[in-house]
Parts: C-alpha cells; structure tokens; sequence
C-alpha cells in the first residue's frame, strides 16, 4: 500500500464533537463532567454552519477514563475525526465560546 492510499487515523489523544447548538452542549454537560485530571477541552462555534464544536484532549495516564468521557459524549453529538492539525484549525478559524474546563462550565448553567 502507498502513501497516498493510506487514512491518517485520528490520534488518540485528542477527540472531537460536534452539537447542532448550545443547547445540546449544555445537555450533554449536564450528564457528563469531567475534571482536568482525565481532559481539557475547548468549545469553538462555526461561523457558517453554526454548529458546536467540543474538543478534549487526554490529560489522564488511564486511557480508559478518557475512553469512557468520550463514549458519554458520543451519546450526545456526533463524533468527529480529529487530529492535533485539525483542533488548532478549529482554534484559528471558529469563534471559541468557551477556552477551558467547558463540561464543568456549562454544567453550572
């Protein structure tokens, strides 16, 4: 197999999730904390479709708290493939609504 015919698989560490709006985030905050010993995340909005986009990043040495964070969100948005390159086009270009600790912010509302 070549290169060229190779998927970049998306990392491990790092996850992402879109919500059609502020509304679901909060729901699926609401369900799922998390604290910044398993991850951080950040939450950007798209300009042209006005979807939310979560992001969290492994910051736990257990990869099975981590899996298990994602699979809550899972229930609540639809996954998307991410890798590092991605996140941080999300960090340039999408209007970011909440920088830090978003699950535990928003499950406060």
């Amino acid at each position: 197999m070549t290169n060229e015919n190779k998927t970049a698989a998306p990392e491990a560490h790092i996850r992402g999730f879109r919500f059609p709006n502020l509304n679901a985030v909060i729901a699926a905050a609401h369900a799922v904390r998390s604290t910044p010993e398993i991850a951080s995340e950040a939450l950007y909005r798209d300009p042209k479709s006005g979807y939310y986009i979560l992001t969290v990043k492994a910051e736990t040495e257990t990869p099975a708290l981590f899996a298990a964070l994602c699979n809550r969100l899972s229930e609540y948005a639809e996954p998307l493939f991410l890798t590092t390159g991605r996140a941080a086009y999300f960090a340039e270009h999408y209007r970011s609504v909440v920088a830090k600790d978003v699950l535990n912010s928003l499950a406060e509302l």
